[in-house]
C-alpha cells in the first residue's frame, strides 16, 4: 500500500458523482474508509509522515517522503466529504514535505526524497523530477490545510517557469528538471487541470461552490463570451 493510492481511495466513494453507475451502500462506504484509515495508520505510518509503501506480503518496505502523499485530503475538500487523514497527521506530514521536499527543488517542490534529503532513483525522472500534476495538488493541499504562503509560492514557481520561462501555457510538460526547471518530460499533460483547484482552496470553497453560476468558473465563461479576456 502507499499513501496517495490509499487516501484518494478512502476519499474517492462518497465523492463519486450519480452518473458514474457506481453506487454503494453507506455501510460499504462507512467500512472502507475505516479500513482505509486504520491501514494508513499502522503500515505506513512513520514517526512524522507516511512512508511510500509497505509490501507486507513480499517484506518490502520504502520510508521515501513522497511529495503529494495527502492527495486524498485534497480530494476530500475539493468535493466538501470528510477529512480521511487526522488533524494532527496532517500537520506533522506537511511540516515534513515543507523541510524535506520544498526546499529541495528550485521550482515548486520535489515530488520525493529520502528522509536523510537524498533522491530516490527508483522511479527515474518521476522520482528525481518535478511531477507538476502532483506538485499543484501539494500546493493546493497545503492552502487547504491552512499553509496558504508555502502553497501559494509552489504553485506561483510551478507557473512562473512553466509559462513565463518557458512558454507552455498550452503545451504543459508532465515533468520539470529539478534543479533547471527545464522541461523534461511528457507534454499536453492534463494532469494540471489541477490548477483548477487553486481558486476553490484560496477561497476555502468546494470546486462545486466555485463552478456554480455566478461563480468563479461561470464569470471567466461569460468574460470570454463577451471577449473581455
Amino acid at each position: 500500500m502507499w499513501p496517495a493510492c490509499g487516501s484518494q481511495s478512502s476519499a474517492w466513494p462518497r465523492g463519486w458523482p450519480r452518473e458514474s453507475g457506481i453506487h454503494l451502500s453507506a455501510g460499504t462506504v462507512r467500512s472502507g474508509r475505516a479500513w482505509a484509515r486504520q491501514t494508513l495508520e499502522s503500515k505506513l505510518w512513520n514517526a512524522s509522515y507516511y512512508a511510500l509503501y509497505n509490501d507486507t506480503a513480499a517484506g518490502r518496505r520504502d520510508d521515501t517522503i513522497l511529495g503529494d502523499q495527502l492527495a486524498g485530503l485534497w480530494s476530500c475538500r475539493l468535493h466538501g466529504v470528510e477529512d480521511v487523514f487526522p488533524e494532527d497527521r496532517v500537520r506533522e506530514t506537511l511540516d515534513t514535505v515543507k523541510s524535506i521536499c520544498f526546499p529541495a527543488a528550485r521550482y515548486g517542490s520535489a515530488t520525493a526524497r529520502r528522509p536523510d534529503g537524498s533522491v530516490n532513483q527508483d522511479g527515474k525522472h518521476q522520482s528525481t523530477d518535478v511531477f507538476l500534476g502532483e506538485c499543484m495538488v501539494l500546493a493546493t493541499t497545503m492552502i487547504y490545510a491552512g499553509e496558504g504562503e508555502v502553497g501559494i509560492e509552489i504553485a506561483r514557481q510551478l507557473m512562473e517557469t512553466i509559462v513565463l520561462k518557458h512558454g507552455r501555457a498550452w503545451d504543459m510538460p508532465g515533468f520539470l528538471d529539478n534543479d533547471t526547471g527545464a522541461p523534461s518530460y511528457g507534454n499536453d499533460f492534463d494532469q494540471m487541470m489541477a490548477v483548477w483547484s487553486l481558486p476553490s482552496a484560496m477561497a476555502n470553497q468546494t470546486l462545486g461552490r466555485l463552478c456554480a453560476p455566478g461563480r468563479a468558473r461561470d464569470r471567466i465563461i461569460q468574460a470570454s463570451r463577451a471577449g473581455n479576456v
